[in-house]
């Protein structure tokens, strides 16, 4: 379904051109959509088009992960409940055999840690049984705002001037 109007043959082009693994377009593609257009601004205006498809595509797409998640989570949690209510209703030990499903027990061990447990403390008993979890990163918006107020960043930081493409949607495309 295409929301905005272009040329059939670039979807036809690209569909055709795209590789399966990746999503990239080949560079034969994109010479053979130079070929296409012998006006520039038809071909821009084409290509923003199909780009405002595709993303409109991609929309859709995380709506429905989004419900489908939704769904598994609401599914989980009927089975757990459904699973507490036969552990409510049978004796523990209990074994059921039918011939379309069994149920029985088994036995396991699990670890609980009590919430309030001071870690720190039990790290200087205990330290084989505490895993330390130390992580680094840089904080990308405090060192843009040193570089700024001093000019210096440490060695292996840099500010890199990009230039970013963006599309901005016409009135008529706002609702999309």
């Amino acid at each position: 379904m295409k929301l905005y109007e272009y040329k059939n043959e670039i979807k036809k082009l690209i569909d055709e051109s795209v590789d399966p693994e990746t999503g990239e377009l080949s560079q034969e593609a994109s010479e053979q959509l130079d070929l296409l257009y012998s006006n520039k601004l038809e071909k821009i205006s084409d290509v923003v088009f199909f780009i405002k498809n595709e993303q409109s595509f991609v929309d859709a797409i995380d709506v429905e992960v989004k419900k489908l998640n939704d769904k598994k989570k609401f599914v989980i949690n009927r089975v757990n409940f459904l699973k507490d209510y036969i552990k409510r209703n049978i004796n523990e030990g209990e074994k059921i055999d039918q011939p379309s499903f069994t149920i029985s027990w088994r036995k396991s061990e699990s670890v609980e840690v009590d919430i309030i447990m001071d870690l720190e403390e039990l790290h200087k008993t205990s330290p084989e049984i505490i895993k330390q979890n130390i992580s680094y990163s840089v904080d990308k918006v405090k060192a843009k705002e040193i570089f700024k107020k001093t000019g210096i960043l440490p060695e292996g930081i840099s500010i890199v001037q990009k230039n970013n493409l963006q599309i901005k949607w016409g009135k008529k495309c706002q609702n999309y």
